[in-house]
């Protein structure tokens, strides 16, 4: 097959005709123009969208060559965290923790410099899957992290400020991911129509409040009827009022259950901290031992219970 190009052809010395390379081409367009009456004044024309597209096209460049690097420092950390597991002479797995430590601290910080910027209104095609993985992999990152603490220096875990700080930014993530006004508008929906699952969205926005969803919604009705109450003026003395509430549709709903496990893991991960803070003393004496407690932590995180959290929104 013949690949063809098309390029704006300038001539140059001795007859030939430009550009010779691909770099040239665009760098050749600025002179093209030139006012007939001065020749050597040149007069630029409006470049802005072409440069947009080449910033488009290194920007997608850039995007790709960081996700290819997050997926390799991911890849690299767990092999190490499993060489880590399955060392059962102590000297040797101190220290393998100890270079599990230092390579989740740099995939935390890197990751999130990935995340992405994600809103509920204009999701982009399978989001809610990259968002998954992306969190799933920094939940993992992060919980090989606070074990590997754990079997290096049980005793200071709780003084280790670093730990609450990465749960504390995926958490942040999630708030704003969801943002106050998509939030509220999902609370109503859920108060109405879902009311069974509104206490993991409470959950999930930190609500310490311990209002039921009928609760929540008696005052919705309330806040609408002072602000669109008006009167029919009729011999019943009828008013009306105006309440509106928002649908999601299928992907928006995705993603919603993806933040919803997020954020759960990361409770898991909070309660773990604390576990460690009242039980400095963790039996690493054997690969078995170790082997069980961390499958232990593995599961509490990906599992699902004892947190009134539903399986569905």
């Amino acid at each position: 097959m013949t690949l063809e190009s098309i390029f704006i052809g300038t001539r140059v010395d001795k007859g030939r005709y430009g550009p010779q390379s691909r770099e040239m081409a665009i760098s050749d367009l600025i002179s093209l123009i030139h006012r007939p009456s001065e020749p050597t004044r040149l007069i630029l024309p409006d470049f802005s969208g072409l440069a947009r597209h080449i910033d488009g096209q290194l920007r997608e460049h850039f995007s790709q060559r960081q996700e290819d690097e997050y997926a390799r420092k991911y890849r690299y950390l767990s092999d190490i965290w499993y060489q880590a597991g399955s060392l059962s002479n102590p000297d040797n797995r101190s220290r393998r923790f100890e270079k599990v430590m230092e390579q989740s601290q740099e995939f935390l910080v890197f990751s999130q410099d990935v995340m992405p910027n994600t809103n509920l209104y204009d999701l982009k095609y399978n989001e809610g899957e990259r968002v998954r993985q992306k969190g799933q992999m920094y939940c993992l990152a992060l919980l090989f992290h606070i074990i590997a603490r754990a079997a290096f220096e049980p005793e200071s875990v709780a003084t280790d400020t670093t730990l609450v700080a990465h749960c504390r930014w995926m958490k942040d993530w999630v708030k704003k991911t969801l943002g106050a006004r998509p939030l509220d508008e999902l609370m109503v929906r859920t108060a109405m129509l879902d009311p069974g699952f509104f206490p993991a969205l409470q959950r999930l926005i930190g609500d310490t409040q311990a209002s039921s969803a009928d609760e929540y919604l008696a005052n919705c009705i309330r806040t609408a009827c002072q602000k669109t109450s008006e009167y029919l003026n009729n011999p019943r003395q009828s008013y009306r009022m105006t309440f509106n509430y928002h649908s999601y549709d299928n992907q928006q709903l995705t993603m919603l259950k993806v933040l919803r496990d997020l954020h759960y893991r990361i409770d898991r991960l909070e309660m773990l901290l604390q576990e460690l803070a009242k039980n400095t003393e963790v039996d690493f004496t054997t690969a078995d031992t170790a082997g069980r407690w961390i499958t232990e932590q593995i599961g509490k995180v990906e599992g699902n219970e004892n947190l009134g959290i539903p399986a569905n929104i």
